[in-house]
C-alpha cells in the first residue's frame, strides 16, 4: 500500500513539475516583452496595420481570418540584429462556438526593406486544438491561452531559455528563414538585390491572392453548417483521474488563474 501511494505522489508532483516548468518559460517571455515591447511597439502596429488591410482585401493568405471575430499579432516579436528581419505569429480567434474545437495560429516574417515592412506567411501554421489545453473545446482561446500556445508551439525554433533564465534569440537561424529562398522560393540570382527579389515577389503574389465572390460564399456556407455540428460532452478530470497522475489542462490550473488574475491587475 506505502509503495502504491508512494507512486501516485510521485506523478502528481511530476505532473506539477511539468506544468510549473512551461509555465517558468512563459513568465520569462512575459518579462522579455515587458522589458522590449515600447522598443518595437511601432513595428506590431505596423503589422497588425498590413494584416487587417489584406482581410479587408480578402486575401486568400489571410482567408481563415474571415471565418475569425479577431485576430492579433503576437506581442513577442523576434528581431534579428540590424533589425531589419522579425519573426512572430498572427494569433486568430474562433467566437462561434459550435463551428468547430480549434482557433489558429500562422507564422509570420518580416522584412524591412527602405524603411517598409514586407511580411510573408510563413509555411507553419497551427490547427490550435482547445481540448488539451482547457476543458471545455467549443469555448475559444482567450488572447492570453492562444498567445501562451504560440510561445510554446511556434517561438521554440528561434528562442530559448538558459539555465540562468534568461531568454536567448537565435539570430543566425532567423537570419537563414528569412532568405530569398526560404520565403519567396525565388532563385535569388534571378533579381538583382535580393530587396528586389522580395519585393517583386509581394507584388506578384497579392496580385494572384484575391478571393472572388464565389470563394467567399463558399466559406460563409461552410461556417452556417458548421453551426448545427452535435458537440461532444464536455469532460472534466475526475479524482480518480488526477490520482493516476492524469495532468489538468494548463488553463484550468490555479497557477494560470493566478497568473491571469495577476497580470490583469498589473495594467
Amino acid at each position: 500500500m506505502k509503495i502504491i501511494m508512494f507512486y501516485i505522489t510521485a506523478l502528481i508532483l511530476l505532473s506539477c513539475h511539468m506544468k510549473n516548468s512551461k509555465f517558468k518559460n512563459e513568465l520569462v517571455i512575459q518579462d522579455f516583452i515587458k522589458d522590449n515591447f515600447n522598443d518595437y511597439k511601432h513595428v506590431h502596429d505596423t503589422l497588425n496595420n498590413i494584416i487587417e488591410n489584406r482581410v479587408k482585401m480578402k486575401f486568400k493568405s489571410a482567408k481563415s481570418l474571415i471565418s475569425k471575430t479577431g485576430f492579433n499579432v503576437d506581442k513577442l516579436i523576434i528581431l534579428n540584429k540590424d533589425k531589419t528581419k522579425l519573426y512572430t505569429t498572427v494569433n486568430s480567434i474562433n467566437s462561434i462556438k459550435a463551428i468547430g474545437s480549434s482557433d489558429l495560429i500562422q507564422s509570420l516574417y518580416g522584412v524591412k526593406i527602405d524603411g517598409r515592412w514586407y511580411v510573408f506567411i510563413g509555411h507553419q501554421n497551427l490547427i490550435a486544438m482547445r481540448d488539451s489545453y482547457k476543458y471545455d473545446k467549443y469555448e475559444p482561446f482567450t488572447w492570453d491561452e492562444i498567445s501562451f500556445m504560440a510561445h510554446e508551439q511556434m517561438f521554440g525554433r528561434y528562442i530559448s531559455i538558459d539555465k540562468s533564465g534568461s531568454l536567448i534569440i537565435d539570430y543566425g537561424q532567423l537570419d537563414k528563414d528569412t532568405g530569398v529562398r526560404e520565403l519567396t522560393g525565388k532563385i535569388p540570382g534571378e533579381y538583382t538585390t535580393p530587396d528586389d527579389a522580395f519585393i517583386s515577389f509581394n507584388a506578384e503574389y497579392y496580385e494572384s491572392q484575391t478571393l472572388d465572390s464565389i470563394e467567399i460564399a463558399q466559406i460563409k456556407e461552410d461556417l452556417e453548417a458548421g453551426k448545427n455540428k452535435p458537440k461532444d460532452p464536455i469532460k472534466k478530470l475526475t479524482w480518480w483521474d488526477r490520482l493516476r497522475g492524469k495532468e489538468v489542462p494548463i488553463f484550468e490550473t490555479d497557477e494560470w488563474k493566478e497568473y491571469i488574475r495577476s497580470k490583469n491587475q498589473g495594467k
